[in-house]
């Protein structure tokens, strides 16, 4: 697996009179962790809603691996085609499938997945996965009868399953145990070790700071600061807006 450079120039986005992400400009590295905090309300999940063509940008520019994405192509099929990955607050799992065909569905998406499809090995590509992520156990369990912390784990799995080179993680430790938390962390720092790109959104600050190469910091729809995780916490503006706010 390898990454992409994944960039956001002056992305704007309104809904009514509400201007959710204003003039946000961001640039995420090939094979870095990204990391994006901030209150409730500061746009967090509409940024990333506009990174992967949920919603598209009422004005500014997306730039994925060097390709510019095209107004009318800012749609969440075209720009998953340029290898862009992501999973959501709330798991989405399939119902009627155990943990580990959930997570076998990866193998029909992303980059070349027609070719991974006649791959010999790809149960044990998805046993290593869940092995990783703590969940080898319960390979042949319902998904739905997993907490739903463990859910988005399952989630987390499929996605890498189908070798992204930019993955954005919404909440990705709401609801998981410290142990569990700790786990993902590994895991994270292992995918950009295989040069994958990562943007994470968490509210938890100690597992944003301690994996993030950059974190970019939000507030009422604007950065209010973005650099490596010691300055944006000595940043005056960061502690009161936020920071400050979670001692």
């Amino acid at each position: 697996m390898s990454g992409c450079r994944l960039e956001a120039r002056q992305i704007s986005k309104s809904f009514g009179g509400v201007k959710a992400v204003d003039n946000v400009s961001l640039a995420a590295e090939e094979g870095s962790i990204t990391g994006i905090v901030g209150p409730n309300g500061a746009g967090k999940t509409t940024l990333l809603n506009l990174l992967t063509g949920v919603y598209a940008a009422d004005h500014g520019e997306l730039i994925v691996g060097g390709t510019t994405v095209a107004r009318g192509a800012w749609q969440p099929h075209k720009i998953a085609r340029l290898g862009v990955a992501r999973t959501f607050q709330s798991a989405r799992v399939f119902p009627n499938l155990n943990v580990f065909d959930n997570v076998l569905v990866g193998a029909e998406s992303g980059p070349g997945r027609t070719v991974r499809r006649r791959q010999a090995g790809l149960a044990a590509e998805v046993t290593a996965l869940l092995t990783a992520l703590g969940l080898a156990e319960r390979a042949q369990a319902p998904a739905t009868a997993l907490p739903a912390g463990s859910q988005k784990v399952v989630e987390l799995a499929r996605v890498l399953l189908a070798r992204p080179r930019v993955l954005l993680l919404d909440e990705p430790a709401s609801g998981l145990a410290e142990t569990e938390t700790a786990r993902l962390a590994d895991t994270l720092v292992a995918v950009r070790g295989m040069g994958i790109t990562v943007v994470i959104v968490d509210h938890n600050l100690r597992l944003v700071m301690g994996i993030c190469d950059q974190v970019v910091v939000m507030d009422a729809g604007r950065v209010i600061a973005a650099g490596d995780p010691a300055t944006v916490q000595a940043d005056p503006a960061v502690r009161a807006a936020y920071l400050g706010a979670s001692e």
